[in-house]
């Protein structure tokens, strides 16, 4: 009975994902209740993990979880979109030079970010499974371009997040859908990055994000976690779910063999933790990932293996491993010129 529902669901799913979006614009909005925004920011450090903290996570993988995990990416983007839409006019971005058709689209987004929640809600319930509690976010923008800036990286990590889960589905509808869903998250990060100059698509392969990558690179706008949340079920403790950002700008362009020095956000130095003797960059693009040696106060140069033109994903390690329980910092992207 569950194939049968979950087969009439992903049919509209495909359906309505295909269709093309109308450039008329978009008057309507279905209503959206689940998830909240806060009006203060999460206390500082909330969260972020000590060395070691990550060491014995074993996360609960399976393919309702891996829902519930999507429900809250996809809650947080449409909340992205929801804080943005009340603070700025139409006129806001006209007059930083977003055009008619551009800011269309992004109200389209809007739409298509809350259609995806509604989708995942009606398949977790064909399954009898209730949509978990979600944290409460905070999303704050100094400006439009600052908005659109911020958005780059949401749409990338979505990407990236559906990517890197798509191994771990096991039912084919699931991931059939899965895949629909990051199609259209790509030729939204596409856009995005047109509109701020960079590059659309600079790889041939997308880079792949790791449930714990993502968490990381989500969750500092995250204010408070109810009981009961899928950072929970996944395996998460509510105390310590992510490691810290660093400093650099989204879509940065560095060097090939030029040194890069950053810091954690806020200033305070990358050094390496008690019984560690040597830290590493890793610059991860699609499934592959190479290392350079990282230096306290001086950074690291930026690998000669990456070919110019990537988008990398830079983490800072304790060894030559991207696995949770090695990395000291959330990942950023750079662009390699």
């Amino acid at each position: 009975m569950h194939f049968l529902k979950l087969s009439s669901v992903f049919a509209f799913v495909g359906l309505t994902l295909a269709a093309p979006v109308s450039h008329a614009p978009i008057t309507k909005r279905e209503e959206f209740n689940i998830g909240s925004l806060s009006p203060t920011p999460p206390n500082k450090g909330f969260g972020v993990g000590e060395f070691g903290s990550f060491n014995n996570l074993k996360l609960q993988v399976n393919d309702v979880n891996i829902l519930q995990f999507a429900l809250m990416l996809e809650i947080s983007q449409t909340l992205f979109y929801q804080k943005a839409f009340s603070q700025f006019s139409v006129a806001d971005m006209l007059s930083v030079g977003l055009s008619q058709s551009q800011i269309i689209e992004f109200q389209n987004s809007f739409v298509i970010e809350q259609t995806h929640v509604n989708t995942i809600v009606t398949v977790l319930k064909s399954l009898g499974v209730a949509p978990l509690p979600q944290p409460k976010f905070f999303f704050s923008f100094s400006s439009v371009v600052d908005f659109v800036t911020q958005l780059s990286i949401q749409e990338v990590v979505g990407t990236g997040a559906y990517l890197g889960a798509a191994p771990f589905v096991s039912n084919k509808d699931i991931l059939g859908a899965a895949a629909s869903i990051m199609a259209v998250e790509a030729r939204q990060s596409s856009f995005v990055n047109s509109v701020l100059g960079i590059n659309a698509f600079s790889a041939a392969f997308e880079t792949p994000l790791s449930i714990e990558q993502v968490v990381s690179l989500v969750s500092p706008a995250i204010v408070s976690i109810p009981p009961g949340t899928v950072l929970e079920a996944l395996g998460f403790n509510a105390q310590a779910f992510r490691v810290e950002q660093i400093d650099l700008k989204a879509f940065v362009q560095v060097q090939i063999n030029v040194n890069i020095n950053f810091s954690y956000v806020g200033g305070s130095p990358i050094v390496a933790p008690q019984g560690v003797n040597q830290l590493f960059c890793a610059f991860t693009v699609g499934s592959s990932t190479v290392f350079t040696p990282f230096t306290p106060g001086q950074g690291c140069k930026v690998s000669p293996e990456i070919i110019s033109g990537s988008v990398a994903n830079l983490q800072v390690t304790v060894a030559k491993s991207i696995a949770s329980k090695d990395v000291i910092t959330a990942p950023a992207f750079i662009t390699v010129v």
